[in-house]
């Protein structure tokens, strides 16, 4: 056995092997960690293989996933019978000793010799050798007295530094081989686990790889030309499926003659139709609560059978009359259900204005999905509109008409129209709107006090 190194303490091997003993501990403890993520990791993906969806197997991506599925299970398998394995070396792993290591014996002995030490030193101080030779020279047998303190404390400091040492030197003639010996077994012990576990690693590896590879060839006979084939022939077939065609509309009060809805129409077709008209500058005429009439309205379908909307649109222009486009678009907004809807009993209640806090009430009646669309498009209206009717207010009553269906809307829609922000769905800050006076309302948002622009925080 190797001598310790030159001034290594006495004790230093035992020292050493108590500390490389709770170190192996250590990394039993984390072995059986390692064992409980594997079998967290196992019960996952047990899981997992059993949440595939059966309509998968009815589909024609079966043949490409079902490989990756089959894997799941013989990695299953694989894995259970490694944590199988796993947990069986645990009952005979090597466990550590602590009690069999004297090591704190031997720390006792630095304490010990330095104890000896300096009561070796305080035994020599003059006080100390005075008062020995004094006791020393009173000494009477029949009347014993006790030793001088200085050498109390050197003869039993000097005791338990012997008893130290007999101790020490019982542990090295009778013990220290077998310590040694266990310790050198246990490393082995270790060494012996630690293979087992790498050969486990190694052969669970090679089974999940071996699977890997039988999947991956499975896989690659996969043929996405085959695969998408049916489906190119099921939509060339399935365009001359009933539901693909568009379904006819007819007038029936007129013979059922076909023609496609113009008028009446949902909430975002509606919006967008007007602003197609508007687009071609409609707006440049004095404005009208009038509307097409019924028969031209009807003829204008008929004819949109067999135009684009684009080119309906153009055709109309070309053909009718300022004033008859005028009824286009009014016909546009009311053949259909108002785009804000409101209340009679809030028109009679905002009937002087509407409070910038209230807002938000009358704009949740208005389809969400539209919402932003139908405000844009009602500002649009009155600022195109106010300087054709010499004020803001009969402009607000002409829109309020076409976009509410009810009179007396013209304060509701003054007050929507400068105070909310279509593009953030709210209203403005307080102090903020559309410059507005009495004969005109612009797009442009201002501070109301200083009449600079607004610009939105991003």
């Amino acid at each position: 056995m190797a001598m310790p190194a030159h001034g290594t303490k006495p004790g230093a091997a035992f020292k050493t092997a108590y500390q490389e003993g709770i170190y192996m501990d250590e990394f039993m403890a984390m072995m059986k960690t390692r064992m409980e993520v594997e079998i967290q990791y196992l019960d996952q993906l047990s899981k997992l293989k059993d949440s595939w969806n059966p309509k998968w197997r009815e589909s024609g991506v079966w043949s490409l996933i079902s490989p990756v599925l089959g894997h799941f299970e013989e990695e299953i398998t694989r894995r259970n019978a490694f944590v199988n394995d796993f947990q069986e070396c645990f009952p005979t792993a090597p466990q550590g000793d602590a009690e069999g290591y004297p090591y704190r014996l031997f720390e006792n002995l630095e304490e010990a010799y330095l104890a000896c030490s300096q009561a070796d030193r305080d035994v020599q101080t003059p006080s100390s050798q005075f008062a020995l030779k004094m006791w020393y020279s009173t000494f009477d047998d029949s009347n014993a007295s006790v030793l001088p303190e200085p050498d109390l404390v050197y003869r039993r400091a000097t005791s338990r530094q012997h008893g130290l040492i007999k101790g020490g030197n019982h542990w090295h003639s009778n013990n220290a081989e077998d310590i040694l010996e266990k310790h050198q077994q246990r490393s082995e012990d270790v060494k012996a686990f630690i293979g087992d576990y790498l050969s486990s690693i190694v052969d669970l590896v090679a089974d999940i790889s071996r699977s890997c590879s039988a999947a991956t060839s499975t896989i690659r006979s996969f043929a996405s030309a085959s695969f998408i084939s049916p489906r190119h022939d099921e939509i060339g077939g399935k365009r001359s499926h009933p539901y693909m065609h568009e379904y006819e509309y007819r007038l029936y009060h007129r013979n059922g003659e076909l023609a496609r809805p113009l008028f009446g129409l949902a909430e975002p077709d509606t919006v967008k139709l007007v602003n197609q008209v508007l687009d071609m500058g409609i707006l440049r005429w004095v404005p009208t609560p009038r509307v097409l009439d019924a028969s031209a309205a009807f003829d204008l379908e008929k004819g949109y059978l067999k135009s684009s909307t684009q080119q309906l649109i153009e055709d109309t222009v070309a053909k009718y009359p300022q004033d008859e486009m005028i009824k286009l678009l009014n016909g546009l907004l009311l053949f259909t259900k108002p785009l804000i809807p409101i209340e009679a009993t809030k028109v009679n209640q905002y009937r002087g204005g509407v409070p910038r806090r209230k807002l938000q009430g009358l704009m949740d009646s208005i389809d969400f999905e539209a919402r932003s669309h139908v405000l844009q498009l009602m500002v649009r209206y009155l600022v195109y509109v106010t300087p054709r009717t010499f004020s803001v207010a009969m402009a607000g009553e002409l829109v309020g008409r076409l976009f509410t269906h009810q009179r007396d809307t013209g304060s509701i829609i003054k007050d929507i129209g400068r105070k909310w922000d279509y593009e953030r769905d709210c209203p403005f800050p307080e102090g903020v709107e559309r410059k507005t006076d009495d004969t005109q309302m612009t797009e442009e948002v201002v501070w109301v006090g200083s009449g600079q622009p607004y610009v939105r925080k991003v």
